[in-house]
């Protein structure tokens, strides 16, 4: 069994980060659309497109941190 550790980074702390680092926001997007392939199941969720989970994960970071232009 794998140990995990989990790291609590502040929106305060990543914002000046995805700012200066835009690309940032899409490779952190690719990551979590990875992860959620990983555990996708056979419920609703898994009948989205990948199109839809993209723009629901990049629009969702972009909207917490305020990066909308």
């Amino acid at each position: 069994e794998e140990e995990t550790e989990v790291f609590q980074i502040k929106k305060r702390a990543l914002k000046p980060i995805f700012e200066t680092n835009p690309n940032l926001v899409v490779d952190v997007c690719k990551i979590i659309d990875q992860r959620r392939e990983l555990l996708k199941n056979h419920d609703h969720a898994a009948l989205e497109t990948d199109e839809q989970k993209r723009n629901g994960v990049f629009g969702s970071i972009k909207k917490f941190f305020g990066l909308e232009n």
